[in-house]
């Protein structure tokens, strides 16, 4: 057979379903025999941020390696940035790029160009293939690496003549490595000795919880030492949302906004993430001076990398949080169970109170047009179900979905990671292809949207119904609340924010973009027709975008 077809094969052995692509010409040998598999789906995608992206939220939501087809030089230069944010986010994906012969590689060619040096800082490991004979082999290397953490994206360059060669190699499925890591007795005996004297315990997790299956486990640690749980790095339901320890996130954009919620622990314990994810972390002075730092962790990169752990272990998160509960039940005294009941009602109360008093600021606008965030999350928490899986990229407007959709489950829940714009839409086709059985709604602003519309004729293409939101306030509202913070007074503006904040001359108009995709588009502008047309979208049984015009004061 011809390497092509031994590629195709090594694929099919991996379990692969579907391949995120643009085609281009350098590509075309490997897409011609590619119609004789149908065990591999091609999903087309108009641009190469929208594959890299959909295949992000596919393998996030699979919990498996996905696999992206790029255009050589052109197309991996447009994917560059989703790259970085796919490797940012430590999420398996297996890339692969066309490339023109090497038997004119020196010529330069037109789309010539050294493609690892490309994407050497935006993947975890980058190669070419060579000859025909390794193609299954590099294939499988790739899957062993992406899947092995730190996960991350692979990137694998495939010249065309390489796939014509005649081979004779084995195929075979790909090794998986196991990476159920335990810890020491002497590192559990150790961290129990150092949590049950704390008075302030703070429990910071991420999503290598929900990697590994940590979540009914560590909720349980959280219950027996009665300490608060902040998510840090943290875009899944890692634990639940309605947990009564659980209270919230911690800063996205500034450090000052973390270290208010660790700045009177005595001992901090992370696991399955890194600390702190904000675009402007403080680099001194977050904890106490005389705090104890415990680190879990299987990515050593990660662990330790900012502030030095009094204890740090690379092991399995679901592993080690259920050993360290069953040694904290066996040497915990009464004395230690009844100061964390009332540590976890104290939170529970906090955490309660806080809630309705922001449900009862809301109530006092809620019917107020401009439509407030607060009234579109409140409407569409009645159409959410405990199996409809949501991609949130509504940024500024997250912390009113989150107050009123309150996740439980892992799977129900995915939140855009490291911050950068245009995955909410092609988020929520990935999500629709992982889960073809359930509903998908994803909720996005209007700049997040900007950039990743070319994912709805994917959508409308395979006729995947999928409800997206458009948080619309014509206006980069994140700036604007940096740069409040920036002039150093939070609630008054000290001049007219910049006009390249505004989207409003004019204000897009996204369901005319969407009807030129193939996608059926809803306009609201008043609060009362929300319901009607959320209803119309969920029960239309096809891709439906309803794009909702909202108050845009901060």
């Amino acid at each position: 057979m011809k390497a092509k077809e031994a590629l195709i094969r090594q694929l099919i052995a991996d379990g692969v379903k579907y391949l995120f692509g643009n085609p281009g010409t350098s590509e075309e040998i490997f897409n011609d025999v590619l119609t004789d598999f149908p065990e591999i789906k091609y999903i087309l995608c108009l641009h190469e941020t929208m594959a890299v992206s959909m295949a992000e939220a596919y393998s996030r939501a699979t919990q498996k390696p996905a696999f992206v087809q790029l255009h050589c030089s052109v197309g991996t230069g447009n994917a560059i940035g989703m790259l970085y944010q796919v490797k940012r986010s430590r999420t398996p994906l297996v890339i692969l790029a066309g490339e023109g012969p090497l038997d004119v590689y020196n010529m330069d060619a037109q789309m010539a160009a050294d493609l690892q040096d490309m994407v050497a800082p935006v993947t975890k490991w980058c190669t070419q293939i060579r000859t025909g004979a390794e193609a299954a082999r590099m294939i499988r290397r790739a899957v062993k690496v992406a899947t092995t953490p730190p996960y991350g994206p692979v990137y694998l360059s495939v010249p065309m003549n390489c796939l014509d060669e005649e081979v004779d190699i084995e195929i075979r499925p790909s090794t998986k490595i196991s990476t159920r890591i335990y810890p020491t007795k002497e590192f559990i005996q150790e961290a129990v000795s150092m949590l049950l004297v704390a008075e302030n315990p703070v429990f910071l997790m991420g999503d290598g919880l929900a990697v590994s299956g940590a979540k009914a486990e560590a909720e349980r640690f959280a219950e027996l030492l009665g300490c608060p749980i902040y998510g840090a790095d943290s875009s899944e339901v890692n634990v639940s949302f309605q947990h009564p320890l659980f209270m919230g996130l911690t800063g996205h954009m500034f450090g000052t906004a973390s270290r208010e919620l660790v700045k009177d622990a005595d001992v901090v314990f992370i696991c399955g993430t890194y600390i702190f994810p904000e675009v402007f972390p403080l680099a001194d002075n977050v904890f106490r001076p005389d705090v104890k730092i415990i680190h879990v962790d299987l990515d050593t990169w990660e662990t330790a990398k900012n502030f030095v752990a009094d204890m740090a272990v690379m092991a399995d998160p679901k592993l080690t949080l259920a050993v360290l509960c069953e040694e904290l039940e066996r040497v915990m005294t009464d004395q230690h169970r009844t100061r964390a009941k009332e540590r976890t009602e104290k939170f529970r109360h906090q955490g309660l109170e806080a809630r309705n008093q922001a449900i009862a600021r809301d109530d006092q606008t809620i019917d107020s047009k401009p439509i407030k965030p607060a009234r579109l999350m409140r409407e569409l928490a009645g159409f959410i179900t405990p199996e409809t899986a949501i991609y949130d990229e509504a940024i500024t407007c997250s912390e009113d979905l989150l107050r009123y959709i309150r996740p439980t489950e892992v799977g129900q829940y995915f939140q855009v990671r490291e911050g950068i714009l245009g995955v909410g839409i092609p988020g929520g086709v990935g999500l629709k292809l992982a889960y073809p059985y359930r509903p998908v709604v994803t909720i996005f602003g209007d700049g997040g949207g900007s950039f990743g519309i070319h994912a709805l004729y994917t959508a409308a293409r395979y006729d995947l119904p999928v409800v997206f939101i458009v948080c619309n306030n014509a206006s980069y509202k994140i700036l604007k609340y940096n740069l409040l913070n920036y002039w150093g007074d939070p609630s008054t503006p000290a001049r007219p924010f910049p006009d390249n904040m505004e989207v409003n001359n004019p204000i897009l108009d996204f369901c005319k973009i969407a009807e030129g995709m193939g996608v059926t588009g809803f306009r609201v502008e008043e609060p009362s027709k929300i319901a009607e047309t959320l209803q119309k979208a969920f029960t239309m049984g096809k891709p439906c975008l309803v794009d909702v015009l909202l108050d845009s004061s901060l």
